[in-house]
């Protein structure tokens, strides 16, 4: 188990969760912290969503967990326990 609030993830790290996925589909798009930004989801590039992620940690879905290779975010772990 790890707090990115207290240690952060790397770009490294996060393109390893990602495993070639989408970074939007970890980005938290209804985080306050993303409208504080007043940026539309349409003009948010890959490349910059993950910069955002890196320095705002709110920004990324939580938790995430990575199970089998597979991986959960939010309320998706309870697929795990099935």
């Amino acid at each position: 188990m790890r707090d990115f609030f207290n240690e952060p993830f790397s770009l490294d790290e996060l393109q390893k969760i990602l495993s070639g996925d989408d970074p939007s589909e970890i980005f938290s798009w209804r985080s306050p912290s993303f409208k504080k930004l007043g940026l539309a989801k349409s003009e948010v590039t890959a490349s910059q969503m993950l910069d955002l992620m890196i320095s705002e940690p709110r920004l990324i879905k939580r938790p995430i967990v990575v199970y089998r290779g597979q991986r959960f975010t939010t309320s998706e772990w309870k697929k795990i326990l099935q």
